[in-house]
């Protein structure tokens, strides 16, 4: 199901509650979910590159890193 939803693959996955899911993604792809997962929404990281961790602290605050030392705000 998920490689229907997303155009790259999913590297990691963060669930804030269980609505608020965040996904990161090879290519610097991500995408949130505010409805427990039956749609997902694309996130603008800014970066290209793969991205093997991702955390929010509220919807508002997130955080992501990857590939060679990248790391989002």
């Amino acid at each position: 199901v998920i490689a229907h939803v997303f155009n790259e693959v999913p590297l990691a996955f963060h669930f804030l509650t269980n609505q608020d899911i965040y996904i990161s993604c090879e290519n610097g792809e991500a995408y949130k979910s505010n409805d427990g997962g039956l749609t997902f929404i694309a996130m603008n990281t800014g970066s290209n590159r793969d991205l093997y961790a991702i955390g929010f602290s509220n919807q508002q605050i997130g955080y992501a890193g990857g590939k060679n030392n990248t790391s989002l705000y």
